[in-house]
Parts: structure tokens; sequence; C-alpha cells
């Protein structure tokens, strides 16, 4: 309780306890967004975006719209924050009819060295949200990551695909096999990560794979 006590009093004292977005006041449970903001972001336009290595990429929102709860999450370890955005995520997902098919969440491995660092892996915490609101299980350490690559952000495309290119390994390919699959990430720009992933599940003997993120630049794929 008292940790509790102290994490919203912080919350208090950086943003006067109020939604970052509409400014009315926070309630107890509310991390950055309130409610009602939160509940905007899960029914504003689907986005799906089809690619020839995916058949979806479905995002929260532009990455500008949650570029901050992005960062908190991933730098000051802001979890609940994260679940909450998961939970958001799989409200919009549940309008996607054909994911009723999809069997698997898997978020995307951070290496070891980069999970010790910060702590957690920020793709298994949106995870656990998405998977709360849908009931698709979470998989886990069914896909790792054996090199610890640079960061993506000052990369360019082709820097991005070689930067990534061998980072990961099946490590249950039994699990794979003849399964639909989300995975899962909190940013998705120009795709490498995910193609790469996507390339090692195909070759495992993944039926159908499509990606799910919270954030994703404007002017990407069909409004629905």
């Amino acid at each position: 309780m008292r940790i509790n006590n102290l994490f919203h009093s912080l919350l208090s004292f950086l943003f006067d306890n109020r939604c970052s977005v509409c400014g009315e006041e926070l309630e107890q449970d509310d991390v950055l967004f309130c409610k009602g903001c939160l509940e905007a972001l899960a029914r504003n336009n689907l986005q799906l975006e089809q690619t020839d290595e995916l058949e979806f990429i479905i995002p929260l929102a532009p990455f500008d719209d949650v570029r901050e709860a992005i960062h908190f999450l991933k730098y000051s370890g802001w979890k609940r924050l994260g679940r909450k955005l998961g939970v958001a995520l799989g409200e919009k997902l549940s309008r996607v009819d054909f994911l009723r098919e999809f069997d698997i969440l898997l978020p995307v491995p951070l290496h070891k060295t980069r999970k010790r660092e910060r702590g957690f892996n920020q793709s298994l915490i949106i995870s656990e949200g998405v998977s709360k609101t849908l009931g698709i299980p979470v998989a886990k350490e069914i896909v790792i990551r054996v090199k610890n690559t640079r960061s993506q952000t000052q990369l360019s495309e082709e820097e991005r695909g070689k930067n990534v290119n061998g980072a990961f390994s099946v490590k249950a390919p039994d699990k794979i096999t003849g399964k639909n699959i989300v995975i899962v990430d909190d940013v998705v720009t120009t795709g490498s990560t995910t193609k790469e992933i996507t390339k090692m599940l195909k070759d495992a003997g993944a039926r159908r794979v499509g990606v799910a993120c919270i954030g994703r630049p404007k002017n990407k794929g069909e409004i629905l």
C-alpha cells in the first residue's frame, strides 16, 4: 500500500494528477490516461495493414498519441500502464472477427542482457493485457533473442533489417507447427523485427502470422 501511495504521489507531482489527453482528474487506478481516454483509444478507427510477409499489422493508436506512454513503460518501468495499454489493444483486436481463429500471443523477446538491464520485457507486459481481454494465451520462451542487437531507433530501414538478421531462434518448434500466431510489440515502424520473427515462425511451421502493437506511425495501412 505504501509503494502504491508513493507511486500515485509521484504521478500527481509529474502530471498534477490529471489525464495527459483531456486534463480530467485521474482516479486512483488510472495511470497517465483516464478511463475514458483509454477506452477511446480502443474505440477509434481500426487500422488494418497487410504486407507480403504479414497477414496484418494492427496498432492501438498512432505513435505520436502514445509516445509518452511507451516511453514511461520502457524506461521508467510503469508496468501497470503497459498492462492497461494491452487491455485497450485487446479491446480493439476483439473487433476483428478472424482473430478468433488465432491460438497464441507471442511477445517480441528481449535479449537476456537487455532484459536484465531493464528488469522486464515491455512486449510481454503488453501481451498479458491483451490476453486478459481476448483470452488467447501468451507463449513465453518459444522464440528467444540470441543476439543483443543495437537499438533500432537511429537506424535506416536497410540498417534495421541487417541489425536483426539472425537475431532470433525458435526454441520450441513443436508449439508453433500449424498455429496461428499474433506477434505483440510496443512499436512497429519499418517492421524489420517482426518480419524476421515471422520468417522464423513460418519456417518452423506456423500457419498464419500477424502483428499487434501499441504504436504505429501515421499514414500506414487502410482505415476501416
